[in-house]
C-alpha cells in the first residue's frame, strides 16, 4: 500500500498494479464482506455514508487491516 490520500472518511491508496488492486478488493469483499471503489488503474477508494458511527468506521479498519495481512 502506498500512496495514501484523502481527508475526513474519503480516503484512497494505491496497490502495486491492477492485478493486485482487483484481487485485494475481491478479497476484501469475499472475506469480510466490505465494498471499496476501484479508481485509476491500481487506487482503491473508500466513500462511506456521511452519517457513519464511530464503531462502524473501527469495524472497516478490522475488516481492512485483516485483509491486508492476508495479503
Amino acid at each position: 500500500i502506498y500512496n495514501a490520500r484523502g481527508r475526513g472518511l474519503m480516503v484512497a491508496f494505491d496497490l502495486k498494479d491492477t492485478v493486485e488492486r482487483d484481487r485485494f478488493i475481491d478479497k476484501l469483499y469475499r472475506e469480510n464482506g466490505m465494498l471499496a471503489l476501484k479508481t485509476g488503474e491500481k487506487g482503491i477508494r473508500f466513500r462511506p455514508s456521511l452519517a457513519i458511527k464511530e464503531d462502524e468506521i473501527l469495524e472497516g479498519l478490522n475488516r481492512l487491516e485483516k485483509t491486508v495481512k492476508s495479503m
